[in-house]
């Protein structure tokens, strides 16, 4: 078995991450099941951290957990499939899209902290009230890619979220990127790193000129 293979068995969402002091009867607030059951995953919290329409396409929807948050059945490990689609190459090297190895239902694309799972798959989501108010999308990513418009009054970003312009449901710029929130924290920090190493200097040099 390959090193890579032993490591992404033994860390989260594959298994529980012993920091967080779950039990495996922690990750029934929430249930997802791929098309042919053979993959099953569970949720320990209610809420995704975020819920958006990736792409800009108002059909792609996902929901961002921390990846410890999410844990899979443990029979349901040998029928996983990964895709790395920068090497294009079927393993897993995250970023990877995960999905079931028999009937191929996308589950989710994991990053390094979270993953964005497909709502779609989650048990209830189309029958249940609660559940369905859990993922409610929250906000659109990527809008100028889009393929239609989404009159919904949801925030919409012309990239990534909180890092670009800011749009309307008509895709009109109503924010500048350069004042959207993380830009603006990028900055803030950028400009404190700046002065910290300036007053270093000019320390060091008083120091020298002593």
């Amino acid at each position: 078995m390959p090193e890579s293979e032993k490591e992404w068995r033994n860390s989260a969402p594959y298994v529980i991450d012993e920091e967080t002091g779950l039990k495996p009867k922690d990750f029934n607030v929430h249930r997802g099941t791929c098309f042919c059951n053979k993959v099953k995953w569970g949720f320990s919290i209610k809420d995704a951290l975020d819920s958006k329409q990736l792409h800009g396409a108002p059909y792609q929807w996902a929901a961002i957990f921390p990846k410890n948050k999410i844990l899979f059945d443990k029979e349901s490990i040998d029928y996983l499939q990964f895709y790395n689609s920068k090497t294009q190459e079927n393993r897993h090297d995250m970023p990877c899209k995960v999905a079931c190895s028999d009937c191929h239902s996308p589950i989710m694309d994991e990053g390094r902290n979270m993953c964005l799972v497909f709502p779609t798959l989650v048990e209830g989501i189309r029958t249940d009230r609660e559940t369905a108010k859990a993922f409610e999308v929250k906000c659109h990513i990527f809008y100028d890619r889009r393929v239609e418009l989404v009159h919904d009054g949801k925030p919409k970003w012309a990239e990534a979220k909180e890092d670009s312009d800011l749009l309307d449901d008509d895709g009109n710029k109503i924010q500048d990127h350069q004042d959207a929130p993380r830009k603006k924290k990028r900055d803030e920090e950028e400009d404190k790193k700046e002065d910290k190493e300036d007053k270093e200097e000019k320390e060091d040099k008083k120091d020298k000129d002593e």
